[in-house]
């Protein structure tokens, strides 16, 4: 199962694709700038 199906069930309705893919890529970004490697508050 995909984050996107995964998020589609919790929501319970279609989710636009674009969104998600937005999501996913600040998440990445977020991940990048961790200097310290733990999770942010």
């Amino acid at each position: 199962m995909t984050f996107e199906e995964l998020f589609e069930r919790a929501a319970g309705y279609d989710v636009d694709e674009s969104a998600v893919v937005t999501a996913l890529a600040e998440r990445r970004d977020r991940e990048a700038d961790d200097t310290d490697g733990g999770e942010d508050p």
